[in-house]
């Protein structure tokens, strides 16, 4: 499980980092992110949607990677191997770091 949990980590956490997000921390298998641009915060927000949109695409990818599909073929979770994922979106202010 360690591995997979790994792996899928890898291919999002590089999706918000290509898009300019901020990783703020891990929540089990959830990452939470934000985007910043004081002086253009719809360009925050197109940067959050285009991550979004390569999140989607590296998850299709992922099934189809070798790596991957020798994982759950090995441990025989075959028909995990499409899991479902889900994304959610807020726009405003954030707090973040230690308070």
């Amino acid at each position: 499980m360690i591995a997979v949990i790994g792996i899928y980590l890898e291919k999002m956490c590089g999706a918000i980092i290509k898009f300019q997000g901020n990783i703020e921390k891990f929540i089990g298998d959830s990452i939470f992110a934000y985007y910043l641009n004081d002086e253009n915060p719809a360009e925050a927000a197109n940067q959050c949607f285009d991550s979004l949109e390569n999140l989607d695409n590296r998850i299709r990818q992922l099934w189809e990677d070798p790596q991957w599909i020798e994982l759950f073929n090995h441990k025989n979770w075959n028909q995990f191997i499409k899991f479902k994922t889900r994304f959610g979106l807020d726009f405003g202010t954030v707090t973040a770091g230690p308070i």
